[in-house]
């Protein structure tokens, strides 16, 4: 299943290239300014969509047996699920900045059993499968991901600040950021996942903002890599395939690291 994905994720990517830094981006507004969708988004979404269906059908399996939740209000269901953000991080591809990616998850029979992120530009893909590990190749050289416990100091925090809890994010930040190399903020919640994967970063973290389509496949990354997903409690964080709108808080950390940081998370 996982060249299924990474078929339709670099399909996605060809999309994703030609229109970038393009004057024909054709940007509308979801909700506001900030809350954008572009032509290439929903240009990725489909391929993605009609990819999957093509290569799903050459292996046996019909069309009505697959499902797809999509950012880009894409929802069916299927015994064969995908969970795709066609662009994590549109807000920086409108702007032509370098970091974004498409995300697409496999989940069979309720199990989130694969993942794959493509960031185009960068050649550089993300894969995992349960019970098989993660890695990473980059212009088609391959390397097995595999977290490291880190002193803190050596690590950055990746975190994205949502408007309308930046208040209880911000504090939650300033606590924990002396222990810490320095904090970013990039702009795609897929890519600061795997970045922990890769030991370039400690702790990615936001409070309740991403959804299903931003976390599935990086779910999956992280944790065959073995980090893990946490919520902001200190659990592990459940996906919840029935309920597409649901917003989550996030923590991906190595599994050493999460009793440290829970010190300074505030209680709900």
């Amino acid at each position: 299943m996982l060249d299924i994905l990474k078929k339709a994720a670099l399909e996605a990517g060809e999309i994703q290239k030609k229109y970038f830094r393009s004057t024909e981006l054709d940007v509308t507004h979801k909700t506001d300014h900030q809350n954008i969708v572009t032509k290439a988004d929903k240009e990725s979404q489909d391929i993605i969509e009609q990819t999957i269906l093509s290569e799903m059908e050459k292996i046996g399996i019909d069309a009505s047996d697959v499902g797809f939740i999509g950012e880009e209000d894409l929802t069916s269901a299927g015994r064969h699920l995908f969970i795709m953000d066609p662009i994590d991080g549109t807000s920086s591809f409108a702007s032509g900045i370098d970091y974004f990616c498409c995300a697409i998850a496999y989940v069979k029979d309720g199990e989130l059993l694969a993942g794959c992120i493509n960031r185009p530009i960068t050649g550089t893909m993300y894969c995992a499968e349960k019970g098989k590990g993660a890695f990473v190749e980059i212009r088609g050289k391959k390397q097995d991901l595999r977290i490291k416990d880190l002193p803190t100091q050596e690590l950055m925090i990746y975190t994205e600040v949502w408007k309308s809890f930046k208040e209880r994010h911000i504090t939650v930040i300033e606590q924990l950021m002396h222990e810490y190399r320095s904090v970013h903020i990039n702009g795609a919640i897929a890519l600061d996942i795997v970045a922990v994967a890769e030991n370039i970063v400690g702790l990615s973290m936001v409070d309740t903002g991403p959804w299903i389509w931003d976390l599935a496949a990086a779910k999956i990354i992280i944790e065959e890599a073995g980090g893990g997903l946490y919520d902001w409690a200190g659990n592990e964080l459940v996906l919840d395939i029935t309920t597409r709108h649901k917003q989550y808080p996030v923590l991906a950390c190595h599994p050493n690291r999460l009793a440290s940081i829970m010190k300074y998370m505030q209680t709900y």
